[in-house]
């Protein structure tokens, strides 16, 4: 497979066959509207990852006792971003067929079309859980029919995913009819505040029981949080969610997956390094991640 070596997420560069979890890097930016510097993200996480500690305390275990995670590189992303794309889905078409939870950082969030594309070619269902601030079901952004600020739509139309959204708090009427039209769940960024996992976990359940999904992949753009706890992202928007009410659900979600028996996959988008005062945002990236491995522990522990 042809990827780019980088340093490895969590500080150790373990092999495949002795890894419970894959992380990809995938470092594209190309139609980013606002403030630059996406291309940098997976390298800023991983380098967060290797400082912060991997107890969870939703889980109530040290991450770090029970998974390894085998750090794949980044896939090589070229113009124009039709060619990216595709290296994209190529790269998750391969390593979601190993069989273990697979994590993508990118990126802007036009990755996540590439990766729910290789996850058709690779053979699976998916359903998606989008975390975001934003809607990106615009018919086109800036003359374009494929970016950041569209490609939920494409998902939807085109790949035919069913969706659950959550988060959001920054969208026009023509996302928002369309979100209805096509029976789009949304959990508004004040109700997820006020509700917490309760607005998102039913939901979820629900989507799973009436769609003939096999796999469930959760996308999280980072703007999702409240710009005070996350100053780095390409978009920020006020009246985000806390990092608590992001962790417990990202955990959640995972730990329902394996529940289910579905096979899982997450990304985290739109960090960017240059606005990341401190780098805490690609911290809590970093600490998303480790805690989507949590859930998928606590979940395998608890069918024991």
């Amino acid at each position: 497979m042809s990827y780019a070596r980088t340093t490895c997420f969590s500080g150790y560069c373990w092999g495949l066959d002795e890894s419970q979890v894959i992380v990809l890097g995938a470092p594209l930016e190309e139609t980013t509207s606002y403030r630059p510097g996406t291309r940098f993200a997976p390298r800023a996480i991983r380098e967060a990852s290797a400082y912060i500690e991997y107890w969870s305390l939703r889980g109530k275990l040290d991450v770090d006792e029970h998974v390894r995670f085998y750090d794949a590189g980044d896939a090589l992303v070229e113009q124009p971003l039709e060619k990216a794309l595709e290296a994209i889905g190529d790269a998750v078409e391969r390593l979601s067929g190993v069989g273990k939870p697979l994590v993508v950082m990118g990126g802007e969030h036009t990755i996540t079309l590439g990766i729910v594309e290789g996850l058709v070619r690779a053979g699976y269902k998916p359903c998606m859980v989008q975390l975001d601030a934003h809607m990106d079901m615009r018919s086109e952004y800036a003359g374009r029919r494929v970016s950041h600020a569209t490609f939920a739509r494409l998902v939807v139309s085109e790949v035919g995913v069913p969706v659950v959204l959550a988060g959001v708090r920054g969208f026009v009427r023509e996302e928002l009819e369309f979100a209805r039209a096509n029976h789009v769940p949304v959990i508004d960024a004040h109700r997820l505040q006020d509700e917490s996992v309760a607005a998102v976990i039913p939901a979820v359940s629900k989507l799973i029981e009436k769609s003939v999904c096999n796999h469930l992949h959760l996308t999280l753009d980072m703007d999702v949080v409240d710009p005070g706890f996350a100053p780095g992202v390409s978009n920020p928007e006020p009246e985000g969610i806390t990092p608590r009410i992001l962790l417990d659900i990202v955990f959640e979600v995972a730990r329902l997956a394996v529940l289910r028996g579905m096979s899982l996959s997450m990304d985290v988008v739109e960090v960017s390094p240059p606005y990341d005062a401190g780098g805490v945002t690609s911290v809590l990236a970093a600490k998303a991640i480790v805690e989507f491995a949590a859930g998928v522990v606590a979940a395998r522990s608890s069918a024991r």
